[in-house]
């Protein structure tokens, strides 16, 4: 509705004063109170220092031109200038309407088809995705939901990072472990893999009949890698996470990508040299080494050329999500992609803050590189993919996040993923227990009730808009609890079996709480 209602300001706005302003700039607000209308706009304000007039002069000009709008009850000016809408009952019924029959009704383009590229977990395969990777993967994933119902084409990709350091450290981790299982004493250095699962991959290898012990570090890396890369892929599909690319970091090098841009960046002047070594320079920051001093690539080598092969495969918007412990590379990856020669604006950086998983309100202490970590596998046996995805959506991305293992297992009220659920399947046991046929569309509202959950149904559109353009899906999962309370609030007051009109309300609610919950990932049971 808020759409339609800048669109409307726009059109008027260009016809009055030949000025062309974009709907998205216009801000169209719900009054907290119903005495100040259904919506109302600042817009003469933010128009008064460029047409030199009272805000109160251009409302007054701006609402002599809604008169005739049918869709109006009244327009009137409040304060300095705003401008409160008062909308027919019959539009709210017109709406319901609309959204009950139409399977579109959510959809927008405001994307324009652009090409998203999202890059998220994208964790090393040296074990396996614990609780942190969790909350990572799941706002990928919802984000890619929300973006492709906005108009946007989506590619969802994991880069495994399959080359580096990290990986000889993985091959060597194996292979100590392989020599303590044949009886030598190894004294295990504290930053390699100490988990269960590097002895389990170590067992497995000692099984084989050939002589393995004397083979190079590589050979334990690959074995490493093609062990634990398919359950963390496996792992991830169980929680409902799909990729539609998996892109590897070595084929970065094997195919001379890495190569060729380092050579063109060299050429165009994007490095420079100091100190025996290739520099980066980076604005605001400090300059950073990509080609050491004996020859040797940095980490940062490899991701120039990911980022610049991203953009040549055609690529509008890139998305990466990264812990939060990565903010310090935000402006060396920009700074690189506007070296290489492509636009660093369209590269859009979430930082994802830690997850504190507690039981009973205490905190489970973890440490990744020994392997003391709960994995995101063990959360999911224990708790279910639908309350691991909808917990994990229930704060900012970038806030920290607390998950109670207890709380999420609850059938109560004070599991929200339960809660909203439980309103989804109530609705459909009274649809069900219903001695009325439902109808395909109603022509009045009961009361002033009815026409409050209608409004709030109506800002779901607003709500994946507004989540799509700020890359805030968390905001679909505020909707759908600010909906289900609504619904049992609306329930516990109002008399629905018999009432053919709220029986056609409350279908309406069953089916926006079925498409929050679609985005999500998370089901929408019909009885619980």
């Amino acid at each position: 509705m808020k759409q339609n209602l800048q669109n409307l300001i726009q059109q008027t706005i260009n016809n009055l004063y030949n000025i062309n302003i974009d709907s998205a700039k216009i801000r169209i607000e719900t009054p907290k109170s119903k005495n100040f209308g259904d919506f109302s706009t600042t817009i003469s304000m933010i128009l008064a220092p460029q047409l030199k007039d009272k805000p109160e002069n251009i409302a007054q000009n701006l609402i002599n031109q809604f008169i005739n709008e049918p869709m109006f009850k009244k327009v009137e000016i409040a304060g300095k200038g705003f401008i409160n809408f008062f909308l027919e009952e019959s539009i709210w019924v017109k709406m319901l309407n609309s959204l009950s029959n139409d399977p579109d009704f959510f959809k927008n383009n405001i994307g324009k088809d652009k090409n998203v590229l999202i890059e998220f977990v994208s964790a090393n395969p040296t074990g396996p995705l614990h609780i942190g990777h969790g909350r990572g993967a799941v706002l990928g994933d919802v984000l890619g939901n929300l973006l492709k119902i906005n108009g946007y084409n989506v590619t969802k990709e994991y880069y495994t990072n399959d080359a580096g350091n990290q990986m000889r450290i993985l091959g060597d981790s194996i292979y100590l472990r392989l020599k303590e299982l044949k009886g030598e004493k190894i004294d295990f250095p504290q930053d390699y893999y100490q988990g269960d699962y590097i002895t389990k991959i170590a067992k497995k290898l000692l099984q084989s009949p050939a002589d393995i012990i004397n083979k190079d570090i590589d050979y334990f890396t690959e074995e490493g890698v093609a062990s634990i890369l398919p359950e963390i892929k496996d792992d991830l599909k169980d929680f409902g996470v799909v990729f539609d690319t998996w892109f590897s970091e070595k084929t970065l090098f094997t195919s001379g990508k890495v190569e060729n841009i380092i050579k063109q960046m060299k050429s165009d002047g994007g490095l420079y040299f100091k100190e025996n070594a290739w520099w980066l320079k980076v604005e605001g920051d400090e300059d950073r080494v990509v080609i050491k001093s004996d020859g040797s690539y940095t980490y940062l080598a490899s991701d120039i050329a990911y980022h610049k092969n991203k953009f040549e495969r055609g690529f509008d918007i890139l998305v990466d999500i990264w812990g939060a412990d990565h903010h310090g590379y935000i402006p060396r990856i920009r700074a690189a992609i506007k070296k290489c020669g492509e636009d660093p604006d369209k590269l859009k950086i979430m930082l994802v803050q830690m997850v504190t998983l507690l039981r009973n309100r205490e905190k489970i202490p973890m440490s990744t590189r020994k392997g003391k970590f709960v994995t995101l596998k063990e959360v999911v046996d224990e708790v279910g993919k639908d309350a691991s995805r909808f917990i994990f959506m229930t704060r900012r991305h970038d806030a920290q996040l607390e998950f109670d293992l207890e709380l999420a297992k609850e059938k109560s009220n004070d599991n929200p993923v339960y809660y909203v659920q439980y309103a989804h399947a109530r609705i459909c046991s009274i649809l069900k227990n219903s001695e009325i046929p439902i109808p395909q569309k109603i022509d009045k509202i009961s009361c002033p009730d009815d026409i409050d959950i209608i409004k709030l149904l109506l800002e779901f559109k607003d709500t994946l808009i507004t989540a799509s353009e700020n890359l805030e899906p968390h905001l679909v999962t505020y909707y759908l609890i600010q909906l289900a309370s609504n619904f049992h609030s609306y329930y516990n007051r109002n008399k629905i079996l018999g009432n053919s009109e709220r029986l056609f309300l409350i279908e309406a609610i069953k089916k926006v709480l079925k498409q929050g919950l679609d985005i999500l990932g998370v089901s929408a049971p019909e009885t619980m």
